[in-house]
C-alpha cells in the first residue's frame, strides 16, 4: 500500500488521485491515513467512540465553500485521519456506528 504525504492518503497504485503526487512512498504505521469525511453531527457523535478505543484521530475542518472570515468555524463536514496501524479496528468501529 503506497502513501501520499500531501493528501495523507492511502494508494493501490503508483499516482495518487487526489493530487496527482508520484512520489508515494510505502506507508507505516505511525502515517496518519485520510479515514472518513463526515459531517459535524456525524464526527460529533463518532470521535468520541475513536476516543474510547484509544484510536487517536486528528480533525480538519471541510468547507464547501470558501473559507472568508465571517464563515470560519462554520464548515460543514470535517475530514478525519486515524494513524494506519489502527485503520481496521476504526473501520469495525465506524461499520458499527453506521449500523445503529
Amino acid at each position: 500500500m503506497n502513501y501520499c504525504c500531501n493528501c495523507n492518503e492511502l494508494i493501490n497504485g503508483y499516482k495518487c488521485n487526489t493530487c496527482g503526487n508520484k512520489k508515494l512512498r510505502e506507508v507505516k504505521g505511525e502515517d496518519f491515513c485520510h479515514f472518513a469525511t463526515l459531517n459535524n453531527l456525524q464526527a460529533g457523535m463518532f470521535l468520541p467512540i475513536l476516543e474510547d478505543n484509544n484510536i487517536e484521530v486528528a480533525t480538519m475542518p471541510q468547507y464547501n465553500f470558501p473559507a472568508t472570515f465571517f464563515s470560519a468555524g462554520k464548515s460543514q463536514s470535517k475530514k478525519l485521519y486515524v494513524k494506519y496501524k489502527n485503520i481496521k479496528r476504526a473501520t469495525e468501529l465506524y461499520k458499527n456506528y453506521i449500523e445503529i
